[in-house]
């Protein structure tokens, strides 16, 4: 087992690939209690559901931004910063983590929202779109928890690639099963140009649960681009 403590990402993946590692757990920095929570983690009395809260890239992720280049969104010299505009292959991804159980998903309501930007308005930004249910099982052999993570992607040029627009963490026992909702707002779908103006472009946004990502809703945006 190969334990890391880092405040930022390491390319694990010669780790990862090799045959005598048996596992791996960054720590970030744990603080004085961090030795008593590996421990726990480490001997099973503890089920681990934490969530990588970066995203680690490749080695040679270094070569190909300029240290002068502080550009989020990805350029011709540029494959773009974090999970929101990263278009490479993380060696792992923002909101990956393993347990010593195994959740599975199920969700209500795979349906396709439609939406005119005719009918926007600053005053219902906030106001709730559509909403999913996704019903998680605990179909592994040990009690844990699990944090669901709901993420909103699209191939407008200029927005996030994808965004987490929620999360939620629930503990289930072996063999049990319990619902989760997420509410959609509008606010979730627009995003900032390089201007600092906030716009909501038509187009198909995804929405999808977890790391990789499973599609479970669509919302359809039509109309001409409207900032709000």
């Amino acid at each position: 087992i190969v334990i890391m403590m880092s405040g930022s990402s390491i390319d694990l993946s010669y780790l990862r690939d090799s045959n005598g590692i048996g596992a791996m757990l960054w720590t970030g920095y744990p603080g004085e209690y961090g030795g008593l929570a590996l421990a726990e983690v480490v001997s099973g009395v503890v089920n681990p559901a934490g969530r990588l809260p970066i995203t680690f890239y490749p080695a040679d992720y270094v070569h190909q931004v300029s240290f002068f280049d502080m550009s989020m969104r990805p350029s011709a010299t540029n494959p773009g910063r974090t999970y929101k505009f990263y278009t490479g292959q993380p060696a792992y991804a923002f909101g990956y983590g393993l347990s010593y159980s195994q959740f599975e998903y199920q969700w209500k309501d795979s349906h396709v929202t439609e939406l005119k930007t005719s009918h926007v308005h600053v005053s219902n930004l906030k106001s709730k779109l559509t909403s999913f249910t996704v019903t998680v099982t605990n179909a592994g052999p040990y009690d844990g928890d699990n944090s669901i993570l709901a993420f909103v992607s699209s191939q407008i040029p200029g927005a996030p690639i994808r965004q987490l627009i929620g999360f939620n963490r629930v503990h289930l026992p072996v063999g049990q099963s319990t619902q989760m909702s997420f509410f959609v707002q509008l606010t979730y779908l627009a995003h900032f140009d390089e201007a600092g103006q906030r716009w909501l472009h038509p187009g198909t946004y995804n929405i999808t649960i977890g790391t990789p990502g499973i599609h479970v809703h669509s919302i359809i945006v039509q109309g001409k681009p409207v900032r709000l």
